[in-house]
């Protein structure tokens, strides 16, 4: 059966079968490219075949570039209680990136491989999965890497900040305002870091991610009132020095422009 299966020179890096009840003669199989052997690097691909009196037939596929799969602890579960269990992978790359850590949530639909997290894209990636309001059905929480390389900031405080994706009528779509505790959990602890920042790029960087958790809890306003406080801090090491006031106004007018195109 593998052996059918293995061709154009990838090979079965992990596979399930039968899929689940639901589909007792599917396979879902995880293959992967020889990255040496191959012009294009690394390659990995998802597959779904089915197995019957007629032979091995391929449904479906989605090829994923750069990045290595593997099946998700929640795999084959029902993770959206839509009564249907999903195909759940992680995806990664070495790196340090914050798209290389991402997962896929899909189903089987009418013979066809559907990507449910597919809704999310761009500079969004799907990260993790939560059930945030304990009602059985996982969230997507999906990192926001428009700003990862900001103003050449060091990436451990690059202004990172994360959107919430909430399963409704089949379909997985924006709901980051429904769940304020949970941005307010992490605009507190910003908060606690605050007066231990030494560093201006630091501190920078800690402002930027509280002004976009008060956003995406939909306090912009907020945001903003908080934001220009801290950039006009007395703290002696961060206002006044000459890194500090050359990009200041850049930084002001960057986020005018871009809070709110999340939507």
């Amino acid at each position: 059966m593998l052996e059918e299966i293995q061709r154009d020179g990838f090979e079965v890096r992990d596979y399930l079968y039968p899929y689940n009840e639901g589909f007792p003669n599917d396979l879902v199989a995880l293959l992967e490219n020889d990255p040496v052997q191959s012009a294009t690097g690394l390659v990995s691909e998802l597959r779904i075949y089915r197995l019957d009196s007629q032979g091995t037939q391929l449904l479906s596929s989605e090829v994923v570039a750069g990045m290595r799969l593997a099946f998700h602890e929640l795999n084959n579960t029902d993770i959206n209680g839509d009564g249907s269990r999903e195909i759940v992978i992680w995806k990664g790359c070495s790196g340090t990136a914050w798209s290389c850590q991402q997962i896929g949530v899909y189903q089987i639909r009418e013979n066809r491989l559907i990507n449910l997290s597919k809704p999310i894209t761009g500079s969004l990636f799907p990260g993790s999965l939560v059930d945030l309001d304990q009602d059985g059905s996982l969230e997507i929480i999906a990192i926001e890497t428009r700003w990862e390389t900001y103003e050449h900031l060091p990436h451990p405080v690059a202004p990172s900040v994360e959107e919430i994706f909430a399963w409704s009528n089949g379909s997985y779509r924006r709901a980051s305002q429904e769940y304020p505790d949970y941005y307010q959990k992490k605009i507190n602890h910003i908060e606690s870091l605050m007066d231990q920042i030494e560093l201006p790029y630091d501190y920078l960087g800690n402002s930027i991610k509280l002004l976009l958790n008060y956003d995406r809890m939909g306090q912009t306003e907020r945001g903003w009132e908080e934001f220009e406080r801290l950039l006009q801090t007395e703290s002696p090491s961060i206002v006044g020095t000459d890194v500090w006031q050359t990009i200041k106004d850049p930084i002001l007018e960057d986020f005018k422009i871009e809070l709110g195109q999340h939507d």
